[in-house]
């Protein structure tokens, strides 16, 4: 049996401080009201999947916490580079969704890179993804689990729970998927919540 090569990545524990965990919080309060579904069958490349997507959505964003999270993930990019074996660069951007998935929310198989034509006209690429996890310290809720796959495998290699101020990151051309999540509610006091974080890099000769 052939040895997996499973993709670099890194779990960092405790990654914010109590103060912006708790204006995280406020923020997704505040943007609940406003909490749209977005249901995806193919992904930026025009890939099926067999399954779809199912999560909510903060029209918001990361509201005003968004400097501070920026600054956090920029004090930890030399572990982020050596962790998951990208070289270091710059980072041209910053991306980020803030996301609720509630019972039965799911995330097939995929990749974060982009290419083929809706991406041709971008003038940078997706390098490292990450997830940051805070659902509430209450939150009644199981699975959601990140599952990484080896490069030569078909079935997930890593699992890594959802746990509330964890940031996980890996390449973003590394195939992944989010395990199906069971939840007491919909309500979003058992959600799990998460920022899905892009880290991208400027293509040669463009400017972001």
């Amino acid at each position: 049996m052939a040895r997996q090569i499973v993709p670099g990545y890194l779990v960092i524990d405790d990654f914010l401080p109590d103060d912006l965990i708790s204006q995280l919080d406020a923020q997704v309060a505040a943007e609940e009201p406003r909490l749209f579904e977005i249901a995806i069958d193919s992904d930026i490349n025009g890939h099926g999947y067999a399954g779809s997507r199912r999560l909510w959505q903060a029209p918001g964003g990361l509201g005003h916490c968004e400097p501070a999270f920026t600054a956090a993930v920029s004090a930890r990019l030399g572990d982020l580079f050596t962790a998951t074996g990208i070289q270091p660069c710059p980072p041209a951007r910053y991306e980020y969704e803030l996301n609720a998935q509630f019972d039965g929310a799911f995330f097939e198989r995929h990749i974060d890179s982009d290419f083929g034509p809706a991406a041709a006209a971008r003038t940078t690429d997706r390098v490292i993804s990450a997830v940051y996890y805070f659902s509430r310290p209450s939150a009644r809720h199981t699975g959601g689990e990140l599952e990484l796959f080896a490069f030569n495998g078909t079935e997930p290699a890593v699992s890594i729970a959802p746990r509330r101020n964890r940031l996980v990151a890996f390449p973003s051309f590394a195939w992944h998927q989010v395990a199906r999540v069971s939840a007491q509610d919909e309500g979003l006091a058992n959600a799990r919540l998460s920022i899905n974080c892009w880290i991208h890099r400027a293509r040669p000769g463009t400017a972001d």
